[in-house]
């Protein structure tokens, strides 16, 4: 997420959490590094335009991403809680009608529900970095 989304500036925790982080001159900078330097987020949110327009009308759309797309799916460390969710990644998978949206990014898992769309993360990382009682793999199951 960037930094000026959201209603918080970022902590000096959060600008150095990826800052060893380097991307391609297109989506930033070359003297940039981490997530927080500008363009990161907006280059991956360019990528999922064409597949949002080609979305079906019609059945259980399915939506991934590796980043959180709304703050309060995450339970981890507070520290952290400002630089999770991103509002116009969660714009986007509404816009493609999704019904279930898997993500990773956190390190926790969750299964919740808002606003009709089921956001589900089963973290698969390092144990100690698990909160609460590990539930193991997720399956979907979708109505034929």
């Amino acid at each position: 997420m960037r930094r000026d989304v959201g209603c918080c500036p970022a902590s000096p925790q959060e600008l150095g959490f990826d800052a060893g982080c380097a991307w391609p001159a297109h989506v930033q900078a070359a003297d940039a590094r981490g997530s927080f330097g500008g363009g990161v987020a907006d280059a991956m949110l360019r990528l999922n335009e064409r597949r949002v327009a080609a979305a079906p009308e019609n059945g259980a759309v399915v939506t991934c991403s590796h980043f959180l797309p709304r703050r309060e799916l995450y339970v981890g460390w507070r520290g952290l809680g400002k630089c999770m969710g991103d509002p116009r990644l969660d714009a986007q998978l509404r816009k493609a009608r999704c019904a279930v949206h898997c993500c990773g990014h956190a390190h926790t898992d969750f299964d919740a529900t808002h606003g009709g769309v089921r956001y589900v993360q089963r973290a698969l990382g390092y144990p100690h970095e698990r909160y609460g009682a590990f539930r193991g793999p997720l399956a979907l199951e979708f109505p034929p």
